[in-house]
């Protein structure tokens, strides 16, 4: 039963995430075939840009899917790999807090599943609404607890005036909620938005096999 959830879970991905990222690229090359050389430029960068969050999502599933990445590190180093990645397209600097040693620890593979989802979902609305110019990622782990912030020097917003399922908060909130942790955002007009996450860690890592 485990197994066919997880097979199910991956279609969903699939279908969702890359299937619709696919459709997208189709349907830009056809439009851009159909214009002039100055109309096509448009949906020629915008193919790109497609592509390129194509790709990037398919490494990432393929990362998730991966068990020999169930650790806090990989986890924490697949993030911020990301988060790099997309904030250098967008000409934003990004810096990182890290702790100088993490502890062999394993998380799910919801766990780390959401975890990425939801930091992605961040960098992303940092790319498209933010304005900003640097980016702050900030990780704190303890034997029981993993800490992530992902702070922007950005516009910022009124978090109670977005509506419901707005910049994908919804969503994030409802991954975070799902681990049984807690998910906070700390936003002002002017003055960046700052985003918390904390989530109770799993069991220890498994140690390598002494084949001899």
């Amino acid at each position: 039963a485990a197994i066919a959830a997880e097979r199910t879970r991956i279609a969903k991905d699939l279908h969702d995430g890359l299937g619709a990222d696919l459709n997208r690229l189709s349907l830009l090359a056809e439009l851009a075939s159909g214009q002039g050389v100055s109309g096509a430029r448009e949906h020629l960068d915008r193919l790109s840009q497609t592509s390129r969050e194509a790709t990037r999502e398919l490494k990432d599933l393929i990362w998730i899917a991966n068990p020999a990445h169930d650790t806090v590190e990989s986890l924490v180093s697949r993030l911020c790999q990301s988060g790099e990645d997309l904030l250098r397209d967008a000409r934003i600097r990004c810096r990182f807090d890290l702790p100088p040693d993490f502890p062999a620890r394993a998380l799910t593979l919801e766990q780390r599943r959401s975890l990425l989802l939801v930091g992605r979902e961040a960098f992303n609305n940092i790319v498209k609404h933010a304005c900003a110019t640097l980016v702050v990622v900030r990780v704190r782990v303890t034997e029981a607890e993993l800490d992530l912030e992902i702070e922007d020097d950005g516009r910022g917003f009124d978090p109670a005036t977005v509506r419901p399922g707005g910049l994908g908060l919804g969503s994030m909130r409802s991954r975070v909620d799902s681990l049984g942790g807690t998910f906070r955002i700390e936003s002002a007009a002017g003055r960046g938005t700052r985003i918390a996450i904390r989530v109770q860690r799993d069991r220890p890592a498994d140690k390598p096999k002494n084949n001899r």
